[in-house]
């Protein structure tokens, strides 16, 4: 679950308690969503959130979240997301698209939410912790994939040390 800050901030972007939206559910369906990341699109789905930041890291650049799963590359063969799930050999739903950078916000089926596009980054193992840690933008745990070898199942801390990844605990602030 989000925190109450955020639940707050998601009010002001739209949302509300028990919101269930249906709009993306042939989409989902089409592309074979597991029924737990089916929920939360049906609950979020669809709102356009502005980041939630401290007033001393404000910039120029406004980052936005669309949790709209068309807004994103998709899902198609070609696809950001299928050509990451082939590397990392598991299966990534995309749920959003995270602006200005254009990367694919994804998840795969335990949860795990992801920022896709070039490189890929595991920003949580969580997908109420993850989506909130990019609406915050608080990366600082984020895990990398290994390059230029993407698909050795190898992954790195921000600091660049190797990291087990069924095991790594994701901390924010």
């Amino acid at each position: 679950m989000f925190t109450e800050e955020l639940q707050n901030h998601l009010k002001e972007m739209g949302w509300e308690k028990g919101r269930k939206k249906e709009q993306f559910d042939a989409f989902m369906e089409q592309h074979n969503y597991p029924e737990s990341i089916r929920e939360f699109i049906r609950e979020y789905g669809g709102l356009l959130i502005t980041e939630l930041i401290d007033e001393k890291y404000k910039q120029n650049v406004i980052n936005k979240i669309s949790l709209n799963p068309l807004d994103s590359d998709g899902m198609n063969a070609d696809s950001v997301a299928k050509d990451w799930a082939s590397d990392l050999d598991r299966e990534l739903y995309v749920i959003g698209l995270y602006s200005p950078e254009n990367f694919d916000i994804a998840v795969d089926e335990n949860g795990a939410v992801y920022f896709l596009g070039e490189y890929c980054y595991c920003i949580s193992s969580n997908i109420y912790q993850g989506v909130e840690a990019i609406i915050r933008i608080d990366f600082g745990s984020q895990l990398s994939t290994d390059q230029p070898d993407t698909t050795n199942g190898k992954w790195f801390d921000i600091k660049g040390k190797e990291v087990d990844f069924a095991s790594y605990v994701f901390k924010y602030k």
